[in-house]
This record gives structure tokens, sequence and C-alpha cells, in this order.
């Protein structure tokens, strides 16, 4: 991870710094925009958390719709 930071900090994109160190791309955008390495994971878990309770009510209403 501190390679990642030297890249971002020396003007690599979050892109280019994905594909230098294999880090997922928006980890590495969420280190940019200044979030330490924990708090990077944990928005990219808290986001993934909401999409998967959106999707499920999508699919609830759906459901409900169609019954």
């Amino acid at each position: 991870m501190k390679r990642a930071e030297w890249f971002l900090n020396n003007g690599y994109s979050a892109k280019r710094t994905s594909e230098i160190t294999g880090i997922p791309k928006d980890l590495c955008e969420a280190m940019k925009n200044g979030r330490s390495e924990n708090r990077a994971w944990q928005g990219l878990e808290d986001e993934g958390r909401q999409a998967g309770s959106i999707r499920k009510g999508q699919e609830r209403f759906a459901e409900n719709r169609g019954a």
C-alpha cells in the first residue's frame, strides 16, 4: 500500500497506479481522495452493502408488482 501511496502522491492516476500495483482501481481512487487504506476499504464495503440492499429492494418490488 505504501507503494501505491507513493505513485498516487507523485502524480500517477488511480487507473495507472492500479495497473502497476495490482490494487483495485476504486481503492486507489479512494486513497487518492485522501482516505487512509482502512477508511478506503471501509468505504468500499459500505458502498457494496448499499448496492446489495438497493438490489434486494428492487427485486422485492418487482416480485410484489408481479404477484
